[in-house]
């Protein structure tokens, strides 16, 4: 396999030649914009390359990550506002109709349009799932900020379960106490 070579000239909008390059990169380079053909084997580049005045080593970009000072307080504000924005956001259902709107079938059997149809519908169900996540996430959020008082009857249960797995108590307190536990479920 023979190399490639650089033998496309590049020259610079005052006619000075700079390195050559490939003939794939001078194409990429036209077709950016960023020069022009003057001929099959040279381009004029429409703004001069940026001057190299130093030679950089990767060890000299290596930068070492640093922990972000800012922290967000948690307010039940922040937390309703945020549950809110997710359930209002309907614009990405919205752009979904469109999508499936401007798809056009080509009959029976138009597998494209099915296949395009289909991924529409997965973009949309992922999306859902994120939101779904997100608000059960800012659900846990506001139901650790403001825990329910616990009630009687858990009270009593776990007071329950408590003595009978406590093997200082006696088989009757213990058969007492499934009976209340029993009672205790049902009601």
């Amino acid at each position: 396999m023979t190399p490639i070579e650089k033998n496309i000239i590049v020259v610079d909008e005052n006619g000075n030649q700079l390195e050559a390059t490939y003939p794939k990169r001078a194409k990429g380079l036209v077709k950016c914009g960023r020069a022009r053909f003057i001929n099959e084997t040279t381009i004029c580049l429409t703004c001069p390359p940026p001057p190299k005045t130093e030679e950089h080593t990767m060890s000299e970009h290596i930068t070492e990550p640093t922990l972000q000072s800012e922290t967000l307080e948690l307010t039940d504000e922040y937390i309703l506002s945020q549950i809110e924005r997710i359930s209002a956001d309907r614009a990405y259902l919205e752009e979904a109709l469109l999508s499936l709107n401007a798809i056009y079938s080509g009959g029976p059997g138009d597998v494209g349009t099915a296949a395009k149809a289909e991924g529409i519908s997965r973009v949309v169900k992922a999306h859902q799932e994120t939101n779904r996540r997100l608000l059960d996430f800012y659900e846990s959020l506001y139901r650790d900020r403001h825990p329910r008082p616990v009630t009687e009857r858990e009270k009593l249960l776990a007071t329950l379960v408590e003595q009978l797995s406590n093997p200082a108590v006696s088989e009757y307190t213990k058969d007492s106490s499934m009976d209340l536990l029993a009672d205790a479920l049902k009601g």
